[in-house]
């Protein structure tokens, strides 16, 4: 699965997280995961955020001054919050963001890039990862390429098989421990180096129900 052939060349790209976590300057989705801030309060940020300072002109012109070629805008994190006008759910702002954004930085010749943040917690898995729209597939991103089993921690719901995408090569993968309520570590064998890509390689965990995470507070 080749990258785009523009990416290489690239060099520097800018990656913006905002949202409503600028209204009181806490951290993105994790203050309240880690306990830093209780969630109700997290998400009264909800009813407070204006966007007053939302430029996004602006934001494309500085890091077209800096050298970038493209830009990513998480586009929603953890939190849920949408930066397009949706009628799904209750998280949306009630403007789209995006499209202002987009048009800004092709306006300055950037390319444009957009995340949206579907995946693991932190301490579940040491790298990128993503939820498919179903829940049912967890998409792995290995920058490097792993020399032995690596694990994926806190996962309740069975896996089926672990496949690397591009070449569709099915990869050993086995769950080791557990206690009580606390699922054992689901381990992953290395894909072979022919199945790796240069710059990063996906893998498609495929399980056997929508995706369940063991939120306990020991250790897992």
């Amino acid at each position: 699965m080749p990258v785009q052939p523009w990416f290489t060349d690239a060099k520097l790209g800018i990656f913006v997280h905002w949202g409503i976590y600028a209204v009181d300057g806490v951290q993105e989705s994790w203050s309240f995961y880690d306990d830093i801030v209780p969630h109700d309060r997290y998400m009264s940020q909800l009813g407070r955020f204006t966007a007053s300072r939302y430029d996004p002109g602006a934001w494309a012109k500085l890091f077209a001054r800096a050298g970038a070629r493209y830009a990513v805008l998480t586009s929603r994190h953890h939190d849920g919050v949408a930066l397009w006008d949706t009628a799904h759910g209750e998280l949306g702002l009630g403007r789209d963001f995006i499209t202002p954004y987009a048009d800004a930085l092709r306006a300055e010749g950037l390319k444009v890039g957009l995340g949206t943040v579907r995946g693991l917690p932190a301490g579940h898995h040491h790298g990128p990862s993503t939820l498919s729209p179903d829940g049912r597939t967890l998409y792995l991103t290995l920058f490097d390429a792993p020399r032995a089993p690596f694990g994926v921690r806190g996962l309740r719901t069975g896996v089926r098989r672990v496949t690397v995408l591009g070449s569709g090569r099915e990869l050993g993968h086995r769950v080791v421990g557990g206690l009580h309520e606390a699922p054992g570590v689901l381990w992953i064998d290395p894909p072979a180096a022919a199945d790796l890509d240069p710059h990063a390689t996906v893998l498609a965990v495929e399980l056997e129900g929508e995706l369940e995470l063991y939120r306990g507070a020991g250790r897992f």
